[in-house]
């Protein structure tokens, strides 16, 4: 159900009562729960509930990476690989806590209990 992402490149990353992530080939990632980004210093907490307007450097220093994969664990659970990093949240029962949208207007969304669905690309 979930594209490969291995080779896509993160173009920009915004948090704006969620943290959304671009790669250069327009597709979208919107983590709507706090995101948990694991790193080699160790892990760090995204809050995603609050705009900024200056990106954390944990964050700013993913633009530009490359995508190993993505993952999406029995659960809704969903992780973002990169070769020294992992970007994750967890599925929420109360909201729809992540959604990947395709530059041909494909989605797929973690429901409230993690369950996914999917809509297929527009044909426009």
């Amino acid at each position: 159900m979930i594209p490969s992402f291995a080779g896509k490149i993160v173009h920009s990353i915004r948090l704006d009562y969620a943290l959304k992530m671009w790669t250069t080939d327009n597709w979208q990632l919107d983590l709507n729960g706090d995101g948990f980004l694991l790193r080699p210093d160790g892990m760090h907490v995204i809050d995603s509930g609050t705009p900024q307007e200056k990106l954390p450097a944990v964050l700013a220093e993913l633009v530009g990476a490359e995508i190993t994969e993505v993952l999406v664990a029995e659960h809704g659970h969903l992780a973002v690989n990169f070769a020294d990093a992992q970007l994750s949240v967890r599925a929420s029962p109360d909201y729809e806590a992540w959604e990947l949208t395709g530059p041909h207007g494909e989605r797929i969304v973690c429901m409230p209990g993690g369950a996914l669905a999917s809509w297929p690309a527009s044909n426009g």
